[in-house]
């Protein structure tokens, strides 16, 4: 039983099983966890305000893949000033922005909430957990 279970989550976990994004039958809309291959983040700012509140500004995305995306799934991870490179806190959330195919470019220059962070906090590393596919 327990061999089951494990072939099942390495079946479900894997994502040489997941279909690419751009193949036929997907429609707008559809969430894909295929883009975490496809997008790439390659620079951000993660402010935390006295309040507590976290804002997410200077976003520079970058799609590799032929399809377009939206609303770009993404977990950041905090490490503390006085314990550097040790993770003591994640916030996960949505990039409202359309990342055009085959682009790099700078998002959210303004910034957005994106939950909640300490000024103790440093945002060490952001991971793309997934987007929807654009039209």
């Amino acid at each position: 039983m327990k061999i089951l279970i494990t072939c099942l989550f390495f079946v479900i976990l894997n994502p040489a099983f997941i279909p690419a994004a751009h193949s036929s039958g997907y429609e707008k809309g559809t969430t894909q966890t295929s883009a975490t291959s496809d997008i790439k983040i390659h620079d951000f700012t993660v402010y935390a305000t006295w309040s507590s509140v976290a804002i997410l500004h200077n976003v520079e995305i970058e799609n590799i893949s032929d399809t377009a995306y939206e609303n770009i799934k993404v977990r950041i991870f905090y490490s503390s000033f006085d314990r550097p490179g040790n993770v003591v806190s994640q916030e996960s959330g949505i990039i409202p922005v359309t990342v055009p195919p085959h682009s790099k470019k700078r998002y959210l220059k303004a910034g957005i909430p994106f939950g909640g962070a300490s000024q103790a906090m440093n945002a060490v590393e952001i991971q793309v957990l997934g987007a929807e596919i654009a039209n």
